[in-house]
């Protein structure tokens, strides 16, 4: 008896890309230039391309996500927006540009699907909210959330990134040190990761009691010394 399914897989057209540090990409001919600043990419340049070619600005918002691609003249190309760990919500960009959520460089995958992220260290699955790989190091053994090697930033991805595939930060603190690396040694994350957890997990402070106020009759102070008997009344 025959299968009722049957398995079809697209044969795709071999293209050799070259990529180098983050900031160039080049594949037939075509070429994209990206220009850093603090925290990421904020502009590329295209060239040799069939269309879309020249100079254009990334916006970001505060997951360092690209949101919208402006152009030389200040016109809206594209916009994009995110679920809470990356998958498209809405039209997402198109070739224009490789950089997604959180900045990080995405690969467009099979027709019909969203494709991974690279994040330095291993892929991430925007769809699965998961990386497809197990982190190669644990960066704080006294939180048991980090002892999940496929979980992204400590399920949190509505305040924290990890740019290097190994650690969740906030992307304020990259702002604050952009030339810092993003694993230093195992103890610096540690501390990194306990930061990030104790800033969303801690309880607010209890307030102060108030002041008790006795009820009732108030005792009489107490009296010192030696009452001056005889002494003239006034």
């Amino acid at each position: 008896m025959a299968a009722p399914y049957r398995l079809y897989l697209p044969l795709l057209a071999c293209v050799t890309t070259v990529y180098i540090a983050g900031v160039y990409e080049w594949q037939a001919g075509a070429s994209t230039s990206y220009y850093a600043g603090p925290g990421g990419q904020v502009a590329l340049r295209r060239s040799g391309y069939a269309s879309g070619n020249g100079l254009f600005t990334l916006l970001r918002d505060h997951l360092n996500s690209s949101s919208v691609l402006v152009d030389e003249a200040g016109v809206v190309v594209e916009r994009a927006y995110y679920l809470s760990f990356g998958g498209n919500r809405g039209d997402p960009f198109t070739d224009l540009t490789t950089r997604r959520f959180t900045g990080q460089y995405h690969e467009r995958g099979l027709p019909g699907g969203e494709g991974l992220s690279y994040y330095g260290a291993r892929w991430y699955d925007p769809q699965l909210g998961r990386f497809v790989s197990a982190d190669t190091i644990i960066p704080d053994p006294t939180y048991p959330q980090t002892f999940n090697r496929y979980a992204y930033v400590l399920n949190n991805p509505l305040k924290l990134i990890d740019p290097s595939g190994h650690i969740a930060e906030s992307f304020d603190r990259m702002l604050e040190d952009p030339g810092a690396p993003a694993v230093s040694n195992v103890a610096a994350t540690a501390a990194r990761v306990r930061a990030a957890r104790d800033s969303r997990s801690r309880p607010s402070p209890a307030p102060a009691p108030a002041p008790r106020v006795a009820m009732g009759p108030q005792p009489r102070p107490a009296v010192t010394g030696t009452p001056a008997w005889g002494a003239p009344v006034q």
